[in-house]
């Protein structure tokens, strides 16, 4: 089910750097696009968060992260109300917080959030896909396990434990990292883009449970284009095959019936093409082509709901009755919808298939098949009945 859940991740992963050094901002960004180094471009510097957007476009991951004065970083004992500590006047609701904790420290940056308002209310109306908000050199936290990393800080963990991670008088602007120079941007960008993809549940930043329905927003807005463009492009594929072959059928019709002044023995041959031409059109009306909802409807639907502890092996839409043969009428099942998969337990298919029961285009659901071979996989056979 690993690798199911993560091909929805991006892909391609934006890393805003906003730099604040005294009173002057820098922006600058990189586009994130592989695990490997070599694969990616390298940070360009920006007048303006439209110029931006306007070179890496709407579509793709964004992440925020914030360095400079006015971002504050602290490495204290761990404790449920640590942020009040390290808070000396205000709200901790007024700040931004980027964390990393082992069992008895954490390792904390964070500004004040009206230090980018302008920038999140800009970021707002351009309606694009931000994951979250991160701050300071936290991110290296989860790339220094066995290997000290210095820039500006020395930061060393070991198996997730804070072993070193303190300001340094000598700062470096590359450092060696995976036999590669690498620059302290570059490095938080790689950091940033590996944990969309691995959770590391040591790493924590303000508002998660906000950021993180936008990053399962941004799942389904790439399952909706795969399914949809995919589905569509197989609707179109098989109209415009059709439409030639019937304009070839049309055109042979026209031909023979011509020959039939000539000769009455092509009459046999012109029936035999009229039931050909029957049978074809026949084949786009039970496809379901001129139903109400076409067959992305119904996958983007159910796409929407599968679990992630249940994993798809088959989806038939409008499944074949019969095999097919030659010369025999082609007959599909509008009514139906065939699903086979494996699932963790049985609980979670019987909560799906409840999710699945409340469409109105859903009439039942009959379970076919459930086999258990251990205690994490069970394979499943259900069918869905739709509505007339």
């Amino acid at each position: 089910m690993h690798w199911y859940n993560n091909i929805w991740n991006p892909k391609t992963l934006i890393v805003i750097f906003i730099e604040f050094n005294n009173r002057e901002l820098e922006l600058s960004a990189i586009r994130q696009n592989k695990v490997s180094l070599k694969e990616n471009q390298k940070i360009k510097k920006f007048d303006s968060i439209k110029q931006i957007i306007d070179t890496f476009g709407k579509n793709k991951a964004y992440v925020i992260h914030v360095l400079g004065s006015g971002v504050l970083t602290r490495l204290i004992n761990f404790h449920p109300n640590y942020k009040e500590d390290i808070i000396i006047s205000g709200d901790t609701d007024d700040f931004h917080f980027t964390s990393y904790k082992d069992d008895s420290k954490v390792a904390v940056s964070f500004f004040r959030k009206d230090l980018i308002q302008q920038i999140l209310a800009e970021i707002k109306k351009s309606n694009i896909h931000l994951l979250r908000i991160t701050a300071g050199n936290i991110p290296i936290l989860l790339k220094a396990d066995s290997t000290k990393i210095k820039f500006d800080y020395d930061v060393f963990t070991k198996q997730g434990e804070i072993i070193d991670f303190k300001k340094t008088n000598e700062i470096k602007e590359k450092c060696f990292f995976r036999d590669q120079l690498i620059s302290k941007k570059e490095l938080i960008a790689l950091c940033l883009f590996e944990n969309c993809s691995d959770n590391n549940p040591q790493f924590f930043v303000s508002e998660n449970d906000l950021f993180e329905e936008t990053k399962n927003e941004y799942r389904r807005f790439r399952q909706f284009n795969f399914w949809g463009i995919a589905s569509l492009s197989t609707i179109f594929a098989v109209l415009i095959l059709n439409y030639f072959y019937l304009n070839q059928l049309n055109s042979s019709i026209n031909e023979l019936e011509t020959q039939l002044m000539i000769s009455n023995d092509n009459l046999s041959l012109l029936d035999r093409l009229e039931q050909e031409k029957r049978r074809k059109e026949n084949l786009i009306v039970s496809a379901g082509v001129n139903s109400s909802k076409f067959l992305s409807y119904y996958l983007d639907k159910i796409g929407l709901t599968v679990p992630k502890n249940i994993q798809l092996s088959q989806l038939d839409l409008f499944p074949l009755v019969g095999k097919l043969k030659n010369k025999n009428k082609i007959e599909v099942d509008k009514s139906g919808i065939l699903i086979e998969g494996t699932t963790k337990d049985n609980v979670i298919l019987d909560n799906w298939i409840e999710v699945l029961d409340r469409f109105e285009w859903v009439e039942s659901i009959q379970l076919h098949n459930y086999t258990k071979h251990t205690d994490q996989r069970s394979d499943f056979k259900i069918s869905i009945s739709l509505q007339q």
